[in-house]
């Protein structure tokens, strides 16, 4: 698929966002200390892993402390209820919202039917919907995996659209394909695209999603027909959260991921989310199955420098595509004030905010998420 240089770029960004320049000795020498590095991320984490599994009771300093401020923090459930105010409305300038009450989909107790998993590009991923309809594709955060938009993809389907959904290298039921860096994903997304012949597409994201799908937008303007943008950023002077900071640091992030456990990881997710499932959990762990995936996590987050943005200028107001911002107003991750900075950067855009939803809206607001997405498509797209 033919790249389309981002609106806004300069050409020395678009140079160094392409790596244009980059003498060929110094490419070899970064893969030769990848090689090393990776063999001592690998120890460090076999390390930390075996004194879990021993029994041991160990503070890991930082990663610690970020694990306990994110959270032991107040659930939505936990806070007093308060009268309405601006922040409800997630007002800026000449920008309202709408809560997300107006739209709902009716889910069964069962996950809707979505077809078994496919394969292309080296990517498994589910899909929903006839081939011959116009073409979703939804692209999952960290630490999920394509299961996460189970039922969107059923809901898609019913309002025809074939709605797709990959595991991002590393992830779900997805081989690692290292290293698990944000570009590698990128790289990945437009194989997929690419493989599958899918032309123009409507592009819905979450979390890390976000960061990936609206770099490959910018790259692919012409293979983007509208955006769906949920709980992530793409913002040069945006600063990580604790947790990220904690992945981002060698030695601390190894250590992190190497304790994590299934009893934990399920822990942590409960009390970031009040819709997580036993079988949402079950799929997300996927993602820790072995050193390489988990490797992968630290690569994605210590390759996600905000500074490589700055090449991305204006891009998406250039899209000039419809775009919906859904949100969740309880993110610990990923606060509203990136929802209404997106809505007021993308001319024409709608903004739907969601109380009570934390960060993983598509798990804690499913029908309601759901909903919000089929309506903004159908009044939008034609």
């Amino acid at each position: 698929m033919q790249k389309r240089a981002c609106p806004g770029a300069t050409a020395p960004q678009e140079a160094q966002r392409r790596g244009i320049g980059v003498p060929q000795a110094m490419q070899k020498r970064a893969s030769s200390r990848f090689s090393t590095e990776h063999s001592a991320q690998r120890a460090i984490l076999f390390s930390s892993r075996s004194h879990v599994l021993e029994g041991h009771s160990r503070e890991y300093g930082r990663s610690h402390v970020a694990l306990r401020r994110i959270l032991l923090a107040p659930r939505p459930s936990d806070r007093p209820a308060r009268a309405p105010t601006d922040r409800d409305a997630c007002r800026v300038p000449g920008v309202s919202a709408v809560r997300g009450r107006r739209w709902s989909i009716r889910l069964p107790p069962r996950m809707w039917p979505v077809g078994g998993l496919g394969h292309a590009a080296g990517l498994a991923y589910r899909a929903a919907g006839d081939p011959s309809d116009r073409v979703a594709v939804c692209l999952h955060g960290y630490p999920e995996s394509s299961y996460m938009w189970r039922h969107a993809l059923a809901a898609l389907a019913d309002a025809g659209w074939w709605a797709l959904a990959p595991d991002l290298p590393g992830y779900g039921d997805s081989e690692p394909d290292p290293p698990g860096t944000w570009e590698r994903h990128v790289e990945a997304l437009e194989r997929f695209v690419g493989e599958l012949g899918l032309g123009r597409i409507a592009l819905v994201m979450h979390d890390w999603g976000v960061m990936i799908g609206l770099r490959w937008a910018c790259e692919h303007a012409d293979a983007v027909g509208a955006l769906v943008i949920s709980d992530g950023g793409f913002f040069a002077d945006r600063r990580w959260h604790d947790l990220a900071n904690v992945m981002r640091t060698p030695g601390e992030g190894e250590r992190l991921v190497g304790s994590y456990t299934r009893e934990a990881f399920g822990a942590g997710m409960r009390a970031l989310s009040s819709g997580i499932t036993e079988e949402a959990l079950e799929e997300y762990w996927k993602g820790f199955a072995d050193d390489t995936r988990r490797l992968g996590h630290l690569e994605l987050y210590r390759s996600g420098d905000f500074e490589k943005l700055a090449a991305y200028d204006g891009c998406l107001a250039g899209l000039g595509v419809p775009a919906l911002v859904l949100w969740g107003e309880e993110d610990r991750f990923a606060g509203v004030q990136l929802a209404s900075r997106f809505h007021a950067e993308i001319p024409g855009s709608e903004l739907e905010l969601f109380e009570g939803a934390g960060h993983f809206l598509w798990d804690d607001e499913p029908g309601r998420a759901a909903g919000a997405l089929v309506d903004f498509l159908g009044r939008r797209v034609s």
